[in-house]
């Protein structure tokens, strides 16, 4: 199983530098693809530029304004799809659709979880994003999209609404040692 469990659960991870946040953010990462998820499933938004090295591998990974607005508008059109999916087969989610799918045989193919890290700043943060972020976010569970959201500004906390999100906390600031 993974480190964390993105069973019906978004996380927000925030931290300060020097707090172990990329350690654990990329042995999640690591943990992920130990359950043998396909590369083509995991998608790596990297706005704050943090995570250069995994430009290097098959995931699918964006740190550009333009490369993230096209990946999002991919991911909105899977979305779409997989709400119709759930429409079709009178399900409440994704994974409803499966257990149908199974039923019925090989004849159709079992949709993939997806699982999104989306490292980013508050420069990157406009307001197109905003509603890009929040519109994502809405039924991404319902869909089997699985959403981590990396910060290390806290101002970006009050710019999207997170609800149903579990948080994690690495501030080494804010820790006494004495």
């Amino acid at each position: 199983g993974s480190i964390i469990s993105f069973s019906n659960r978004l996380y927000c991870v925030f931290g300060d530098n020097g707090s172990g946040i990329k350690t654990f953010v990329r042995s999640v990462l690591a943990s992920v693809l130990f359950q043998k998820v396909k590369y083509e499933n995991i998608y790596f938004y990297d706005m704050a530029m943090e995570y250069p090295q995994l430009e290097n591998t098959s995931i699918c990974y964006c740190n550009n304004p333009r490369s993230l607005a096209i990946s999002l508008d991919e991911g909105f059109l899977e979305y779409e799809r997989r709400l119709d999916l759930i429409k079709y087969y009178n399900c409440d989610t994704i994974e409803e659709v499966n257990k149908k799918i199974k039923e019925l045989g090989n004849e159709f193919e079992i949709i993939n979880e997806r699982y999104y890290f989306i490292s980013i700043d508050e420069k990157s943060l406009d307001q197109a994003m905003v509603q890009r972020l929040t519109y994502f976010m809405q039924y991404s569970t319902k869909v089997g999209f699985k959403l981590m959201f990396i910060f290390r500004d806290r101002q970006i906390f009050n710019k999207l609404k997170f609800s149903n999100f579990e948080y994690i906390f690495f501030y080494t600031k804010e820790v006494s040692l004495s």
